[in-house]
């Protein structure tokens, strides 16, 4: 499948929230999309806060967390920079084995 459409219709559609977008574009199907103007009252956020997210192995985590006397600052800062730019740290998710 080819990104590019799916990536182009995302812009159009976030900037059609912020109001800068035109009425009306063609979806990835080539179809015509309408866009309201507004979002529905109902709708959720265009993203979710921690659209970033990282899933670490079980056996890896004491390397990529440390623990309290000896922390990971280098994934700890890794993680205030994601903070800065997406507005919260992202998701952790800690499991799963590779074979």
């Amino acid at each position: 499948m080819d990104l590019v459409k799916p990536f182009a219709l995302i812009c159009l559609l976030s900037l059609r929230v912020s109001g800068q977008a035109p009425v009306s574009t063609l979806s990835p199907n080539g179809k015509l999309v309408q866009l309201p103007a507004k979002p529905p009252i109902t709708s959720s956020g265009f993203l979710p806060p921690a659209f970033v997210s990282f899933s670490i192995e079980f056996a890896s985590f004491p390397d990529y967390g440390g623990n309290l006397s000896h922390p990971n600052l280098y994934s700890d800062n890794l993680l205030n920079n994601i903070a800065t730019y997406q507005g919260n740290k992202p998701y952790i998710r800690v499991g799963g084995t590779t074979q």
